[in-house]
């Protein structure tokens, strides 16, 4: 479970690091608006994805009925986190004026279950892989 804690932080590394350098600046009230976290939503989907066919690579019904669950997921949170990305830079270059009031709380939703998806999947993965526990 360490392990899949590290892989999740690794991917969200790019943005950890653009925080803390706004943090460094004191321009603490941009990192909630921060352009960047559509961006880890889409990271971490993307990862998820990956790691998600490595993980249920079995021929067995059960393992691709999951591989099957586990890429429509994905892809629908590749495809939302997209758009989140495009309307999230359209507003940071000022081609939007405005987002509906709830955009960002739905950004971080979207940021909240990728990590927790990416999480299980890097953890079944890991069990697979370097334990051989197929359940």
């Amino acid at each position: 479970m360490i392990q899949a804690s590290y892989e999740v932080a690794f991917v969200l590394l790019p943005v950890l690091v653009w925080i803390l350098v706004l943090l460094s600046l004191g321009k603490s009230q941009d990192v909630k608006t921060l352009a960047a976290w559509p961006f880890a939503s889409l990271s971490l989907f993307s990862a998820m994805l990956r790691d998600g066919i490595s993980a249920f690579h079995q021929d067995t019904t059960k393992d691709k009925e999951q591989r099957d669950l586990i890429v429509v997921f994905a892809l629908i949170g590749v495809i939302l986190s997209t758009v989140l990305l495009t309307l999230a830079v359209m507003k940071s270059t000022g081609q939007v004026t405005y987002l509906w009031s709830f955009f960002y709380e739905t950004v971080w939703t979207f940021v909240a279950i990728s990590a927790l998806l990416l999480f299980v999947t890097k953890a079944i993965l890991i069990q697979r892989k370097s334990y051989g526990r197929y359940v």
